[in-house]
């Protein structure tokens, strides 16, 4: 089944890699042209000579798989080790594939300042007065630049706060000096005062970084729920998920913290019969709403959760009881994250969520589009291994131990097909579907580990594919401009 499984890998894999190359539909990149619709630019241009650095930095993971893919003990002894490597590995990695990129590396600076391209470090520059931003951020969000009128004011918040600190800094200095010449990104450099250019160099190098961070609860998570080899493996698949490395610097990876954490907590609250940990995770996830509205469907996640971990045969009668009582709990910290916001911040979440305006386009054919685009970006062999997952777990669906044990694959399923019938989002779901990515990969990483029991030996080359999926995309495929 193993030499099967990775056959049809390579096989796929590299029919779409063709595909890609030679560009033999505009509708393997969306349904139609942005503006109305959405689909992703194909825009070749040979960087071949660039490929090294991508190259070294798969060469050394490989070495690192290769020597500490081992038993669960092993792993465990040296687990803060591995998480500090892969997450020093991954932020290498989205800086050796920028460089491969078509445009370089120094894009990173381009793509924070552009209100076109990001709009939140442009939105940071006009606060006097942060509370008094906050205070009204409900009535001047639609009228910020691209992402900044899409999302809660967190990301903002983050730039301030860096902007903040780099006023206080010597403004004569090599950064701040510097004056670029004709080209737009010039006049837009040029008009910063030198605190804000600071900020903007600084924020390329620490974006990229929090976009790793999801591997810390990503590993937890897995030993938790698994054991210490499925979250290692885990962890180096999201690494390599080509939405993971692409969309720098935009904050969306990032904000899969948020909602990690908060299930850890919940988990963590059902096996000890605590609500203050239900509690506590919604603080948290109310903390990642202050950033973004996106991982709302993870409440769902939490219900489902909640509704098959607390069921046991013989008190399906008080279920229901136990359910509101936990979930009340969870809502209740959601809910003081909300007032102290209000008394604080001065900022209404619950009025923002109707002041942001969304992208509206045809529900169909993006009901098709929403999953195609998804998977797409998670990389064609972590697909087939999900398909085959779903088919193993069909096979035994009646089985009441059989769900008991895949609760986190079913709330991944019914959340996963809600929202995509739902049709909130219609466009970039490869970007905005960025917080599926880490249960997915956990699901993927437990079916190649503990059910078909991948050797080392094919799980490296299941992982060369998908890092051979990230460069080819990155070759002819425009994800950020």
């Amino acid at each position: 089944m193993q030499k099967r499984i990775i056959s049809l890998i390579i096989f796929f894999s590299i029919i779409f890699f063709f595909a890609i190359a030679f560009n033999i539909s505009p509708f393997l990149r969306g349904p139609g042209e942005y503006i109305p619709d959405w689909r992703w630019p194909y825009y070749f241009v040979n960087t071949i000579s660039k490929i090294w650095a991508p190259l070294l930095l798969i060469t050394i993971l490989f070495g690192f798989i290769k020597k500490f893919d081992k038993n669960d003990a092993q792993i465990k002894n040296k687990e803060k080790k591995l998480i500090t490597f892969l997450i020093i590995w991954a932020y290498l990695f989205i800086f050796s594939v920028l460089y491969f990129s078509r445009s370089g590396i120094f894009v990173l600076v381009e793509r924070i300042v552009n209100p076109g391209e990001n709009g939140q470090f442009t939105a940071s520059l006009g606060i006097t007065n942060i509370f008094s931003y906050l205070s009204n951020f409900n009535h001047i969000v639609s009228a910020l630049e691209q992402h900044a009128k899409s999302h809660p004011p967190g990301g903002i918040v983050l730039f301030w706060f860096l902007n903040l600190i780099f006023q206080f800094f010597p403004k004569e200095n090599f950064i701040s000096n510097l004056v670029l010449h004709g080209s737009d990104f010039a006049m837009l450099w040029n008009g910063l005062l030198a605190g804000q250019k600071l900020t903007a160099v600084f924020s390329s190098i620490l974006l990229p970084f929090l976009l790793t961070l999801p591997i810390i609860p990503i590993y937890y998570l897995g030993k938790l729920l698994f054991k210490a080899k499925t979250a290692f493996r885990s962890i180096a698949i999201y690494a390599v998920v080509p939405s993971v490395v692409f969309f720098v610097p935009l904050l969306d990876a990032f904000y899969s913290v948020f909602p990690l954490v908060s299930l850890i907590l919940v988990i963590q609250g059902i096996t000890k019969r605590n609500l203050g940990f239900l509690f506590l995770s919604g603080m948290v996830m109310g903390l990642g709403l202050f950033f973004t509205f996106s991982i709302t469907p993870y409440f769902l996640i939490y219900l489902i959760t909640l509704i098959i971990l607390l069921y046991q045969k013989q008190n399906l009668i008080n279920l229901s009881g136990r359910v509101f009582k936990y979930y009340t709990a969870l809502l209740l910290g959601l809910s003081s994250f909300l007032i102290l916001c209000l008394f604080f911040l001065r900022i209404n979440l619950m009025e923002t969520v109707f002041s942001i305006k969304l992208v509206y386009r045809s529900y169909f054919p993006w009901v098709f589009y929403n999953l195609y685009d998804f998977f797409i970006f998670t990389g064609i062999p972590v697909f087939i291994l999900f398909v085959y997952l779903v088919k193993d777990f069909i096979n035994k669906f009646l089985n009441y131990k059989a769900i008991k044990q895949n609760f986190l694959f079913l709330a991944f399923i019914i959340t996963l097909i809600t929202v995509d019938v739902l049709g909130v989002v219609r466009g970039e779901t490869g970007r905005i579907y960025l917080f599926f990515v880490p249960i997915l990969v956990l699901l993927v990483a437990h079916f190649l580990t503990d059910k078909i029991k991948f050797n080392t030996k094919f799980f490296m080359i299941f992982m060369l594919i998908q890092l051979m999926q990230v460069l080819v995309m990155q070759e002819f495929w425009v994800m950020l401009w």
